[in-house]
């Protein structure tokens, strides 16, 4: 009961003045916003990335220890890969997961949310994998799906 009644007097220290709070910025918040920069870059950049960028290196450490799912579909996943082993994608799911939790979001609820190489969509096991539709560019939820 004490650690509720505490909880609830530090949240509301970050509420606006004119709201009865004292106006302290949330740093958990720019800490969620600045760390969340790499893994919304997964979800959001449609072009390959350049060798030697940040997303570069971590498209190919993922195509080295997990080639049947994709860095992107990582964004929409709730948890990690046993496989997946580096710490700093790791971190980046971590903030992912956080993000969602925060913002409500399911990731099946993404029109962004891809549908090839993404462990939310498996079958005997595996991801799933249509060549036509890939040959035809189709590669997100939204592309196939309309008002959900």
């Amino acid at each position: 009961m004490e650690r509720q009644k505490a909880k609830n007097q530090f949240k509301k220290s970050f509420l606006p003045r004119n709201r009865g709070g004292l106006g302290i910025p949330d740093v958990y918040v720019y800490y969620l916003s600045y760390n969340g920069v790499y893994p919304l870059s997964w979800a959001y950049k449609k072009r390959l990335a350049d060798g030697g960028t940040w997303r570069w290196l971590e498209q190919k450490i993922i195509s080295e220890n997990c080639k049947d799912f994709s860095l992107t579909s990582l964004w929409y996943h709730p948890k990690n890969d046993k496989r997946i082993k580096n710490p700093i994608i790791l971190f980046s799911c971590k903030i992912a997961r956080t993000l969602h939790k925060q913002l409500q979001i399911n990731g099946l609820s993404l029109p962004s949310c891809p549908i090839w190489q993404n462990p939310l969509f498996m079958a005997g096991g595996k991801p799933i994998s249509n060549d036509t539709w890939q040959n035809k560019s189709i590669s997100e939820l939204g592309q196939i799906l309309n008002n959900n």
